[in-house]
């Protein structure tokens, strides 16, 4: 791990459990998240800065646990081109894959939004 981060990679956070976080009881939806940053931080001496939801599910109550854990952005399972629903930075496409450079386009100008590391 300590490798590819050298190597200019990132490690984000996705959960401990990659749980249903719309359908969890509100104490795990706390630690699913807050956890997974903190065992990030603990173990690789780095601050998550993003979040992906996982299966792509989550609501009001999971962007705000988001939100509350300090995450500048979280993404959803949404393929397409990378942008904020709206300006809700909490809820940002994914990178739909292909093998062209222009799909990788709007998120090249995207990551020029986000404050370097």
């Amino acid at each position: 791990m300590n490798e590819m981060l050298a190597g200019g990679m990132e490690v984000e956070s996705h959960t401990l459990h990659h749980a249903y976080l719309t359908k969890i009881p509100h104490d795990q939806l706390v630690q699913e998240v807050a956890d997974s940053k903190r065992i990030i931080a603990e173990r690789l001496g780095r601050v998550s800065r993003f979040f992906c939801y996982p299966y792509g599910l989550e609501n009001d109550e999971v962007r705000a646990e988001v939100a509350q854990a300090g995450y500048e952005l979280a993404f959803d399972a949404v393929g397409g081109s990378v942008h904020p629903v709206g300006k809700d930075f909490l809820r940002v496409t994914r990178v739909e894959g292909d093998d062209s450079i222009a799909a990788l386009e709007p998120a090249v100008r995207f990551a020029g939004k986000v404050p370097p590391r």
